[in-house]
């Protein structure tokens, strides 16, 4: 083990075992850490059944139990305990709360910046040891709302916009990350870390980030909630940017109402100066999106199904067929819940979005403006790399980055392009996007045909979203189903690098409501009804190896041992 392993992690062991947790009691219940929400917390304190520090020692624990089949996470936050025993003296001691996240842990991805002992890294050591100037506005609000900040959650490298000959998920500092519901899983987008510690229990919330479905894709295949929201109502301030244009910042839960929580202490402020794109928030105040969580939310909703979004059913694959049929098949459900169903409410110009949109020129002209950007800001630049061209030679050559068997690919483009941010190309490029995904199709079918929102299988849902800012919620709709033939990623020719399991027997996939611009109030009111009345998250448990076994009592009687960092980082 490596001697800065082993002092963190008895530096953990001394501060867990001096931390005190509240009197048990053998008639006092408490919750499993596999569902446990936000409300059961609340209860949780206010019952003194538990603490924060209690929640912590237990997630760091289960972290220990999956870390080196799973990879989820990169870095646990050294100061985690001592933060969550200031806000236990808060609430214990001062009797003062902040609000419902009062002491909650929160992974992030390690994309989003913070101003403690945490590295944000993006997943590649060019970063590693850089010192962002202040806490990204998301980790702030996050801190001003009680939230522990947990640690930093595994990712695809740079969010996936580095080269084509890479898998999801795997990071140079993160390793592998994989998904629990089948081994060797693709854990399905650059988020998958945040999701894949959220569906085993890792943390009572995780964080990450969208910019072409990376919330939504691995919440789909992971059996979680996830909202990508309307870009520009959680800042992107201080997180390591692909492209202003596309990026968003959304939570990864258990539930839909965690993931409102979460949501409304993480949403703006109206006009951040780090990100003049929450400029469009409408109003200074943001919703209460929990306070929208009710059981009766889908009645006369007025909901639209844009068909034409599907693959012709010649060219469906045996994963396209049973999460259509699995659609198909809740569709009574949801008009018995209230909902008015419009069908065939088709995207109005749908090949047009098919042929014209421009997805790679986005990220390749933004990521070569925004990546300087970021560079320019930071407190402290170990590696000296101010540019794209700067850390595509650096890459290159360090050998832990894996070049060249994981490519580059994108970021040769990018600087072979002269195209630039102001360039009229790029601008028109970027303008037919918005419209491609507004008025061509979602904004278009919810106006014709007079709708509050449209709903999908996850898997066809985001895409249009992303070029216009729209919000998108994925919640579980079901699993495939044993018979299920095993589909690899791809990536390349050797099965023992990218290998890993995207279709498989027990894997999850979900439904979408995608709403209007600023509609998260919405769309969460809807996906909450159907969450409870339906409750596919526990119709199948991922793996019973990877499931933790750790729970509050055994963690109340245990000292803690945890990686604090990646194994790669430790061996």
């Amino acid at each position: 083990m490596a001697p800065l392993l082993a002092t963190l992690i008895s530096f953990f062991l001394i501060t867990a075992t001096a931390i005190s947790s509240p009197t048990q009691f053998p008639f006092q219940p408490l919750p499993d850490l596999f569902d446990l929400t936000v409300d059961d917390i609340i209860t949780g304190f206010s019952n003194q059944q538990f603490t924060s520090v209690d929640l912590v020692r237990a997630y760091i624990a289960r972290t220990a139990e999956v870390q080196q089949a799973l990879h989820p996470i990169i870095e646990i936050n050294p100061d985690a305990l001592s933060i969550a025993q200031a806000l236990d003296d808060e609430r214990l001691l001062h009797n003062t709360t902040r609000g419902p996240l009062h002491g909650v842990p929160v992974l992030l991805k390690d994309n989003i910046g913070t101003a403690d002992q945490l590295n944000t890294t993006a997943g590649s050591y060019a970063l590693h040891g850089s010192i962002v100037p202040h806490d990204s506005t998301v980790a702030a609000n996050l801190r001003t709302a009680g939230a522990v900040i947990l640690g930093k959650a595994g990712l695809s490298e740079w969010a996936f916009w580095r080269g084509t000959r890479n898998s999801n998920g795997w990071s140079a500092r993160g390793g592998q990350v994989k998904g629990a519901y089948y081994e060797d899983q693709d854990p399905s987008g650059s988020s998958g870390g945040s999701a894949v510690a959220a569906s085993l229990g890792l943390a009572a919330l995780t964080v990450g980030t969208d910019t072409g479905g990376s919330i939504i894709a691995p919440s789909n295949k992971n059996g979680v909630v996830g909202i990508r929201p309307s870009t520009g109502l959680t800042s992107r301030s201080v997180v390591v940017p692909i492209t202003v244009v596309q990026d968003s910042v959304g939570p990864i839960t258990r539930t839909v109402k965690d993931a409102a929580y979460l949501l409304g202490a993480m949403a703006g402020p109206k006009g951040d100066p780090g990100d003049n794109y929450t400029d469009a928030i409408p109003s200074p105040e943001i919703p209460n999106y929990a306070s929208h969580c009710t059981l009766t939310g889908l009645q006369n909703a007025k909901l639209g199904i844009p068909r034409n979004i599907f693959p012709a059913p010649i060219n469906r694959t045996e994963a396209d067929v049973q999460q259509i049929a699995a659609f198909e098949a809740i569709l009574p459900l949801l008009t018995s819940l209230g909902a008015n169903l419009t069908d065939h409410a088709n995207y109005p110009d749908i090949h047009a979005y098919n042929t014209e949109a421009q997805f790679n020129l986005a990220l390749d002209i933004g990521f070569k403006h925004d990546f300087p950007a970021y560079m320019s800001q930071l407190a402290f630049n170990p590696t000296g790399i101010q540019n794209l061209a700067d850390l595509l030679a650096w890459t290159q050559d360090f050998q832990a980055e894996q070049y060249p068997l994981r490519s580059t690919d994108f970021w040769e483009a990018s600087l072979a392009s002269n195209l630039t941010t102001s360039s009229p190309e790029y601008l028109a490029a970027i303008s037919h996007n918005a419209y491609l995904g507004s008025n061509a199709t979602i904004q278009g079918a919810l106006d014709l045909h007079r709708l509050d929102a449209l709903v999908l299988p996850t898997a066809y849902s985001v895409r249009p979203a992303v070029y216009a800012g729209y919000p998108v919620i994925a919640v579980p709709l079901g699993y495939f189903n044993a018979s299920t033939k095993v589909v690899q990623a791809g990536g390349g020719g050797d099965p023992s690098v990218w290998g890993l399991n995207t279709v498989a027997p027990g894997i999850p996939y979900g439904l979408s409501f995608i709403g209007p611009r600023f509609g998260e109030a919405r769309i969460i009111q809807y996906a909450y009804a159907f969450e409870q009345a339906t409750q596919f998250r526990y119709q199948k448990l991922p793996l019973a190896k990877f499931m933790p076994k750790t729970q509050l009592h055994t963690s109340m009687e245990a000292d803690v041992v945890c990686p604090l960092e990646a194994p790669g980082l430790a061996e």
